[in-house]
């Protein structure tokens, strides 16, 4: 797994790049994410993990959500 450059918010930008990506991205029904998450759903998974940096993104704690969208990123290719 990569190691990413952590910050205390995501950006307008930063969001809008990764709906972009998964909007023509084409998206396995389920993906082991790391050796304790499986997404079964995987478009309710990138919908729900949006949604939540949409309303919060600028608080540090959230980060989280970015984070497991930058790993699903890198595991679909």
């Amino acid at each position: 797994m990569a190691f990413y450059n952590l910050k205390m918010a995501v950006t307008e930008k930063e969001i809008k790049i990764l709906e972009d990506y998964f909007k023509q991205a084409n998206l396995p029904a389920t993906v082991q994410l790391d050796v304790g998450s499986k997404i079964e759903n995987v478009p309710k998974f990138i919908a729900s993990h949006l949604s939540v940096l949409r309303n919060n993104g600028q608080i540090g704690i959230f980060d989280v959500f970015y984070i497991r969208l930058l790993q699903l990123k890198e595991i679909i290719g």
